[in-house]
């Protein structure tokens, strides 16, 4: 029987696209944000009974690749996981609306995650529209250290930390893509997994050498 999980408001939503989730993305596609077959991942925008909704597909996209997730499950069920670990947690991440899993026996596969859907402006595309010395950009960095410094509270690292993976609402980060995010007992991974968050971040600024400058001002020392 395939795995189905949903957040309770949407059960009658998940009900409709567990019995053909192919069938909802083709009749109900309002935009299409990646879909190759070869990829690991496929991304729409949906529109069911007049709301939008983000669904990540894992594609199998080989019997090697299969026979990798067969027992151990796609990115898409962590990425479930830490999605209700940060809303626990009142960390600003897209609201996971439900994950579906088609199992075969003991078997896992193909796998979709639904997410609400925000009209908000990417992180990369928000600061490339401000001055570098605009109040909306040191709120935005000063904001974003607040985010790296609740992840480093309950020692999560995202391990794709950079403005292209996060929407922005009023100067204030929101995360998703959660595919890579992992949760560290010991010390020395979980330090060098932060260090590299914040590494990350910088690198993916490295043409904005103020913006780098502000952000590592905002750092606790």
């Amino acid at each position: 029987m395939d795995k189905i999980i949903c957040n309770a408001q949407f059960s009658g939503l998940v009900e409709r696209f567990f019995k053909c989730p192919e069938s909802i993305i083709t009749k109900c596609v309002k935009q299409t944000i990646k879909n190759n077959p070869h990829e690991k991942t496929s991304v729409f925008v949906v529109e069911v009974d007049g709301k939008q909704y983000i669904v990540k597909r894992y594609n199998v996209t080989s019997i090697k690749h299969f026979l990798k997730i067969c027992l151990r499950g796609t990115r898409g069920w962590r990425a479930w996981q830490f999605a209700n670990l940060l809303k626990q947690h009142r960390i600003a991440a897209i609201f996971p609306v439900a994950f579906i899993e088609k199992r075969y026996g003991p078997l896992r596969g193909r796998a979709y995650m639904v997410y609400e859907y925000l009209d908000y402006p990417k992180g990369s595309e928000y600061v490339r529209s401000l001055k570098e010395d605009s109040e909306n950009v040191r709120l935005l960095l000063a904001n974003t250290v607040r985010l790296i410094q609740q992840l480093k509270a309950v020692r999560l690292s995202h391990n794709d930390f950079h403005l292209g993976n996060m929407l922005i609402h009023q100067d204030k980060p929101i995360l998703f893509d959660l595919d890579h995010m992992r949760r560290h007992v010991n010390n020395k991974f979980f330090t060098k997994a932060h260090n590299s968050d914040i590494h990350l971040f910088k690198w993916y600024l490295r043409d904005r050498p103020q913006l780098i400058k502000l952000f590592m001002e905002s750092l606790p020392s």
